[in-house]
């Protein structure tokens, strides 16, 4: 249920039908870690903070060292030959790329505040091409610089998100390997782990992140912690894993939007209720807030 949460249609799913398993993956962020099994025996995928994120950026950075200390190129390098040697890229193709840039720079906020809806699809839809067409053009541009340094230490360093994760206890004090059983892996055997980790945390993502911080469970938590994180978590900001910073950020958003609405309050959950009306009238209610904000400094900048 909780990977099939992001292929709901909120249009027409009801609050209550995602309600428990948006919980389930509450449940899961707030202990920091998610179960899975692994050849019949359990397995604990643990959610990562700074503190990993910094140790798997330092491995990186190590290893464009000694990457350029054999010889691989620089991104730089290979970008300076196929534009100025072999003439496979040019500026057209930079421009191409920074002028869809623009477009999504100028125009997201636009797109966010938007109530209309056949004038937010319209701009979706065009924000969208603008969005492949960046995809598409660094693509061939990867495909055209080839194997560099850079990149060769980040496909290496990726790999230790899974050795950062993997535990055998609840616990989390035993890891999966030592780092020298890890570092000699076959190919085959660590990509099943990275599918393993992969679907582990399939649910947890933006979206419904999204969706746990206009929940009752989160909400109510939130009002008693007067906006402090350590109150929220019961540890500090720097301690906390991405996952508990970025729906802590939403909930304490919510619960501003709560605090300052004209209106009577957010949509009873109920039988009728679907996903996309909640969450619609937090984000119009949002811009609300924010659009009168903006117009009562204005006045009373004019005034002054």
């Amino acid at each position: 249920m909780d990977q099939y949460l992001d292929t709901l249609n909120d249009g027409t799913s009801l609050v209550l039908e995602q309600y428990d398993a948006l919980r389930a993956i509450w449940g899961d962020i707030l202990q920091g870690f998610s179960c899975s099994t692994w050849r019949g025996e359990e397995v604990y995928v643990k959610h990562l903070g700074d503190v990993e994120h910094c140790k798997i950026s330092q491995i990186q950075t190590d290893l464009t060292l000694k990457y350029l200390n054999m010889g691989v190129p620089t991104r730089q390098e290979r970008l300076d030959f196929i534009m100025k040697e072999s003439e496979e890229w040019n500026q057209d193709d930079e421009d191409e790329i920074t002028s869809a840039e623009y477009f999504i720079s100028d125009n997201q906020e636009t797109y966010d505040k938007m109530s209309l809806p056949h004038q937010k699809e319209m701009l979706g839809e065009e924000l969208t091409k603008q969005r492949n067409i960046i995809y598409e053009k660094k693509a061939e541009k990867d495909r055209k610089i080839g194997t560099v340094a850079e990149t060769k230490a980040e496909k290496t360093a990726n790999n230790y998100y899974v050795y950062y994760s993997l535990f055998k206890d609840e616990g989390l004090t035993k890891p999966f390997w030592d780092k020298k059983a890890f570092e000699e892996l076959e190919d085959y055997e660590l990509t099943s782990y990275v599918i393993l980790y992969n679907q582990a945390l399939t649910p947890f993502r933006s979206k419904n992140f999204n969706k746990i911080a206009i929940m009752p469970f989160t909400l109510n938590l939130a009002s008693y912690c007067k906006d402090n994180g350590e109150f929220f978590y019961g540890k500090p900001i720097t301690q906390m894993t991405n996952y508990q910073l970025s729906v802590f950020t939403k909930v304490m958003k919510n619960t501003f939007i709560l605090r300052e609405t004209k209106t009577s309050g957010s949509p009873d959950i109920n039988n009728e209720l679907t996903m996309e009306t909640l969450l619609g009238w937090y984000e119009v209610e949002y811009n609300i807030i924010m659009a009168e904000n903006q117009a009562n400094r204005a006045a009373a900048n004019s005034r002054r």
